[in-house]
C-alpha cells in the first residue's frame, strides 16, 4: 500500500479521544450515493467484514497501544470520459446543424453539465475502504497522493471538530539527500538496504523522468544518469526485520510493505476471531509506520526541537512479538 505521513502540529490526548471518538463518527456514517452524486464518503465500522458496517453495536475505532485506526468508506461514479466527451460532442455537433452556429464556452459548459447529470444515475458506484491510523504525534493515509489524503483528513476534521495537521516537514532536498546515498554508495542508516527501483530527472529537464527496475542502485548505469546531472527523485529502501518501500522526493512512501519475517508471523498466528487477526495486523504495521516516521528527520534533516516519541515502546513491542514467534511455534507442532 501507499502511505501519505502528516504531523499533527498539537498533540492528540489519544486516551480522551478513544473516549469520544465512536460517538463523533457515528454522526457521519455512511450512506449511498444518490442518484445525482458523483462521490460520498462516510464512517463505517472499524473492523471489515461486520454485516451491518454502520452498526452502533459495533466498535468504530481499533483500538492499538498507543494509538487508533478509523475506516472511511467512499462511494464514487467513475463516468466514463470518452462517453461523456462523446456525448458533449454530439449535442454541439447538433447546435450547429439546427442552428448554424458554435456553442460558446458557456454552452459547452452547460451541455457538460447535463451530460453528467444524466450519465451519473446510470453509472455504477464503486466502494473503496480507507484505514487511517491516528497516533498522538502523526497520522497515516493509505492514498497515493497529498490530495486524496486531504480529502479525508477534512472529513475527519468534519467530525472531530478540530484535527490540527500538516504533511510531514523536513529541512533538507531529499532529492539532494537521496543522490548523496548513492553517490556515496550506502544507505542513511546502517540497517537501511537501497534496492534498485529508483527514479532520476534531471532539473534542468522540468517534467522528464528515468524509472528504473531490478537495477544495482550503486551500479555504472545509475552513476552515469548522476554524472550527466540527474538526481534521485525515488528510491527503494528496506529496514532490518521492519519494512520496505520506495519513498520519493515528496515524503510519500510507495508500496510499503512489512518485513516478510513479520507477514510470515501474521500468517501462521492463530487468533480467535477476524478482528484479534485484524488488530494484530495493524499493530504490527502502526509500528512500522512509526519507525518510518521516525527516519524522516533522521535522514532529511527536522526544524522539530523534540523527537516525536515512539508508539510503541521496547517493552510492548517486544512482548507482542515474544506472543507472535510462540503462536507460531504452537502452529508448526
Amino acid at each position: 500500500m501507499n502511505v501519505v505521513f502528516y504531523q499533527i502540529t498539537k498533540p492528540l490526548n489519544i486516551a480522551l479521544l478513544k473516549a469520544v471518538i465512536d460517538e463523533k463518527l457515528q454522526e457521519l456514517p455512511f450512506t449511498n450515493c444518490s442518484t445525482q452524486e458523483a462521490q460520498r464518503l462516510g464512517f463505517v465500522c472499524a473492523v471489515p467484514g461486520t454485516a451491518d458496517e454502520t452498526s452502533t453495536d459495533e466498535p468504530w475505532h481499533l483500538d492499538l497501544p498507543n494509538a487508533l485506526v478509523v475506516r472511511i468508506k467512499e462511494q464514487q461514479k467513475k463516468v466514463s470520459k470518452r462517453a461523456h466527451a462523446k456525448e458533449v460532442e454530439r449535442r454541439a455537433n447538433l447546435v450547429m446543424e439546427e442552428q448554424g452556429r458554435r456553442v460558446n464556452k458557456k454552452e459547452r459548459q452547460d451541455i457538460k453539465d447535463q451530460v453528467m447529470l444524466e450519465m451519473l444515475p446510470r453509472t455504477y458506484p464503486e466502494d473503496r475502504y480507507f484505514a487511517i491510523t491516528i497516533t498522538s504525534h502523526w497520522v497515516a493515509v493509505p492514498v497515493t497522493g497529498y490530495s486524496a489524503a486531504e480529502s479525508l483528513l477534512s472529513f475527519i476534521r468534519e467530525a472531530l471538530g478540530t484535527f490540527p495537521v500538516i504533511p510531514v516537514r523536513v529541512m533538507n532536498s531529499p532529492e539532494v539527500v537521496m543522490t548523496s546515498w548513492i553517490n556515496n554508495g550506502a544507505g542513511p542508516d546502517d540497517d537501511v538496504t537501497l534496492f534498485g527501483t529508483m527514479t532520476l530527472a534531471d532539473p534542468a529537464d522540468d517534467g522528464v523522468r528515468i524509472s528504473c527496475r531490478d537495477i544495482e542502485p550503486f551500479g555504472d548505469e545509475v552513476r552515469a544518469h548522476l554524472e550527466a546531472g540527474r538526481r534521485v527523485t525515488s528510491v527503494g529502501v528496506m529496514i532490518e526485520n521492519l519494512f520496505g518501500a520506495v519513498i520519493s522526493s515528496d515524503l510519500i512512501f510507495k508500496n510499503f510493505q512489512l518485513a516478510e519475517f513479520l507477514q510470515e508471523e501474521l500468517e501462521h498466528t492463530k487468533t480467535d476471531t477476524t478482528a484479534a487477526e485484524y488488530a494484530a495486523w495493524h499493530i504490527i504495521m502502526a509500528d512500522a509506520m512509526d519507525q518510518a516516521v521516525q527516519c524522516l528527520p533522521r535522514w532529511f534533516g527536522s526544524d522539530q526541537e523534540v523527537a516525536l516519541p515512539a508508539v510503541m515502546t521496547q517493552a510492548q513491542r517486544n512482548e507482542f512479538m515474544q506472543k507472535l514467534s510462540k503462536a507460531m511455534a504452537e502452529d508448526a507442532e
